[in-house]
């Protein structure tokens, strides 16, 4: 019995050890995984608005506007690239500690194909806190047996021990990479050069998801998890809405998979924006609002959320907390945005 006891209290210390350890190394100046330590940081129940996707959801969802212009309490839980497996057990995961009234689900990056698992979403993936939630992330990133290092990327510290000797204030007190609440503002413009490669593609964008050459499906394990993503929304009775941020490298490949993802946000039941549909009524100006053909600048972030947040306030009506006890760190954040980013 006694044996028993010690082993007991033996792998009780060592699992303390293990998560200090971490915790101390935990990577907080990587892409994929600021706006993840910062989550865990959070209040519980402060979020009114989740947004969870790839970097279309930081660069293009402005939360200190948000905040300052409708009073939506809003977090972006976002890393590059982000696959929807991997979205799908962050939102899991925020869940535990988070009760939404809207959940925001960027499609950008569903048309990808099955290889498409970045160094970013790994990094995510392995900074998330050991837990089932995790090992069933893991368990998803291995389902075609990819042969990842799965004890290794749960306990998390066997991939960030060599960073003990590395270590700086920084990793503590990021004062370089600076989020807020995850959004990543960037005012840099896109070149003459780089938009006149897409001009075929920006002439062609119409306002319809029905493409000439029809719908293309998305790979099975992108499917499985986004309708599992939808019913946990749906199971947890939160609105979802799923959106995709204007963008100008629209190739036939992205416009069919979209097409396809909307035919599936219909059986469901489930509100899609396509950005590019609704480029007049937000006044996009690809030249002026683009940091690349990709993603959003500050100005493109500035217009695409005010028309994310009159959808909302028509369909949602998310409470309004500014000045409400509990959400100071929207208050202060925004306060930084304008000393740090905007004096």
């Amino acid at each position: 019995m006694r044996k028993a006891v010690k082993a007991v209290v033996f792998f009780i210390v060592l699992a303390g050890v293990v998560m200090v350890l971490n915790d101390l190394t935990l990577n907080r100046r990587s892409e994929g995984c600021i706006q993840l330590s910062e989550f865990y940081e959070m209040e519980e129940d402060s979020i009114d608005m989740l947004c969870i996707g790839s970097s279309h959801i930081y660069y293009g969802i402005n939360t200190c506007r948000l905040y300052d212009e409708y009073g939506i309490a809003s977090y972006l839980l976002a890393s590059p690239g982000q696959p929807v497996w991997l979205s799908y057990y962050l939102l899991e995961e925020a869940l535990k500690t988070q009760e939404p009234e809207l959940v925001l689900f960027d499609i950008g990056t569903l048309y990808r194909k099955e290889e498409d698992f970045g160094a970013y979403s790994w990094e995510t993936l392995i900074s998330m806190k050991p837990s089932y939630t995790k090992w069933k992330a893991i368990q998803a990133v291995n389902q075609y047996e990819e042969c990842v290092d799965a004890v290794g990327a749960f306990l998390s510290f066997p991939y960030y021990h060599t960073r003990y000797a590395a270590l700086t204030s920084e990793d503590f007190e990021n004062t370089q990479e600076i989020r807020y609440h995850g959004y990543k503002p960037d005012f840099t413009v896109i070149t003459e050069k780089e938009l006149k490669k897409w001009e075929g593609a920006v002439q062609g964008i119409t306002d319809t998801l029905v493409y000439p050459k029809g719908e293309k499906p998305i790979t099975e394990r992108t499917e499985e998890h986004l309708r599992k993503l939808i019913a946990l929304c749906q199971e947890k009775d939160i609105p979802l809405l799923l959106v995709n941020a204007p963008y100008a490298n629209e190739v036939d490949e992205k416009r069919e998979a979209d097409a396809y993802i909307s035919r599936i946000a219909r059986e469901y039941g489930v509100p899609l924006i396509y950005g590019n549909n609704f480029r007049q009524e937000m006044q996009i100006d690809f030249a002026a609002d683009l940091l690349d053909a990709s993603h959003l600048n500050y100005y493109g972030s500035v217009k695409y959320t005010d028309y994310l947040a009159a959808w909302i306030e028509e369909n949602c009506s998310l409470p309004d907390r500014r000045g409400n006890q509990g959400y100071q760190s929207w208050q202060e954040a925004s306060e930084l945005f304008w000393e740090q980013v905007m004096s």
